[in-house]
């Protein structure tokens, strides 16, 4: 099951919460842990994001590249041996 970070920031008297986009198996982050927020200052209610959260992209990213290269090595692998 893939958990993605809830977070909240407070700014100008107002308190905005948020889900994070990068799911993982297990949590980046501990609860009440301070981490670095990105929003938009013009209208903090658009949403924000982790600014950590866009290395964890790039791993979900690179990872689920090599997985596929191994399963289309694999399916070659085996359509290669059934042509034999």
């Amino acid at each position: 099951m893939l958990r993605c970070p809830v977070g909240q920031f407070t700014i100008d008297a107002g308190t905005y919460r948020f889900e994070g986009k990068v799911g993982l198996h297990s949590p980046a982050y501990k609860p009440a842990q301070t981490v670095e927020v990105a929003f938009d200052p013009l209208n903090p209610s658009n949403g924000a994001r982790i600014v950590s959260e866009k290395g964890q992209s790039i791993f979900v990213i690179v990872s689920g590249m090599i997985g596929i290269s191994l399963l289309a090595l694999g399916v070659r692998e085996i359509i290669r041996k059934r042509k034999h």
